[in-house]
């Protein structure tokens, strides 16, 4: 797992927020940060993945409402 990670963050939503900011409806974000997209799917694939991370997830994820999103990241400075 941490041979293909190269950093792991969790954000946890706020709860009051002031003003009128719409809200989805999450309690948080797990960011997977991997340096090429090869590498998360063997992370995932992995039996490190399977026998500590994936019963962890288990006791506060709900698979039927968990979504992934990929992306690339783009600095822009200015």
């Amino acid at each position: 797992f941490t041979s293909r990670v190269r950093r792991c963050v969790q954000q946890h939503r706020l709860r009051a927020i002031p003003g009128e900011l719409p809200l989805l409806d999450y309690d948080g974000i797990a960011e997977i940060w991997v340096d090429q997209l090869a590498d998360l799917f063997e992370l995932f694939q992995s039996s490190e993945y399977e026998r500590v991370v994936l019963p962890d997830e288990e006791k506060f994820l709900d698979r039927s409402k968990t979504c992934l999103f990929l992306a690339t990241e783009h600095s822009i400075t200015g």
